[in-house]
């Protein structure tokens, strides 16, 4: 869906291509507690991939290469490859907008790296800065390690400029690789701000804030923690106005969000998916606890009147 979402917006596309430094090996990290989470939310057709004891022999020494690349339906959307050794120790990285892929082969500003058919082995690994160096003794092959997420608005509104808007719709988030895709929100109320805001795709690093444009407007919305796979409460809208205290969440999946947003924390993708895995039984047993709790209250006054009676009765 939001590979064809993006394909019909090209009209509004920005091609970039950016270097996150601070990246690097935190994505292979990242994507053991991805993979490890377990989610009913709606992923998207693109895939991630991490690099698995990739290496080759360049000019006599062997270099390690790590990294993770993402693709789908054909296309090539983000690669970051790190090489090991001082002779090769670039990183090249870049985001793409569905750039087929030729015949497997993963392209960044250093690397050139082709796989087979299911990626599980490297048949060729090029280095593309300078003259280029084509390795021998290529080893090692990529994993699939998860998806990026479709995120949906659920009760959230705004006031922008004292006006309120109600803010609806979804967006496509990957948490690996920081990288958006396919907004599609609908701010419904009074004033200029009133309208669609979409994005097809873009790398924006953080992972807790996504934007859009529409109309000739900008809009920027942060939320409470790192996208996960854990609801996540509004905390801020800018460009179009300024709201410090936006309300409602959104939630992992294409909607209506069955659940709660949950009380603000600092979830970490790993945490998220934990707290995922025992929030249910754990909000059931409190919500049994609050319920008898508020029963012995009303109950306990009606218990210290009969014993009250009972001893009257017995003086």
């Amino acid at each position: 869906m939001f590979a064809t979402d993006a394909m019909a917006a090209a009209d509004r596309r920005r091609q970039s291509r950016s270097r996150l430094p601070g990246l690097e090996l935190t994505l292979a990290i990242s994507a053991a507690a991805w993979l490890g989470a377990p989610t009913t939310a709606r992923a998207l057709p693109q895939t991630d991939y991490v690099l698995s004891n990739v290496s080759a022999v360049f000019g006599g020494t062997r270099e390690s290469i790590s990294g993770v690349f993402t693709v789908g339906v054909g296309d090539e959307w983000y690669a970051q490859f790190n090489g090991s050794s001082c002779s090769l120790c670039f990183t090249g990285g870049n985001i793409v907008h569905a750039i087929p892929i030729n015949g497997n082969t993963i392209v960044t500003d250093g690397w050139q790296i082709t796989f087979s058919s299911d990626f599980s082995s490297v048949t060729s690994i090029k280095s593309t800065v300078g003259a280029g160096i084509t390795g021998t003794d290529v080893t090692g092959g990529a994993v699939a390690t998860a998806s990026p997420m479709e995120y949906t608005f659920a009760d959230a509104s705004t006031v922008l400029n004292g006006t309120p808007e109600t803010i609806a719709g979804h967006f496509g988030y990957d948490p690996l690789t920081l990288i958006q895709y396919g907004a599609d929100i609908q701010l419904t109320g009074g004033g200029p701000y009133a309208g669609t805001y979409s994005f097809d795709a873009e790398l924006l690093g953080g992972g807790d804030f996504i934007e859009a444009e529409g109309g000739g407007k900008f809009l920027h919305i942060s939320f409470e923690n790192k996208l996960s796979l854990a609801d996540d409460p509004l905390a801020y809208v800018s460009g179009v106005g300024t709201d410090p205290a936006p309300t409602g969440f959104v939630c992992p999946g294409a909607g209506p969000c069955a659940i709660a947003a949950p009380e603000p924390a600092s979830f970490t993708i790993l945490g998220s998916a934990l707290g995922l895995l025992f929030f249910g039984p754990w909000a059931t047993r409190r919500a049994a606890r609050r319920r008898a709790g508020g029963r012995l209250a009303a109950i306990g006054p009606m218990v210290r009147r009969g014993r009250d009676a009972s001893d009257r009765r017995m003086g």
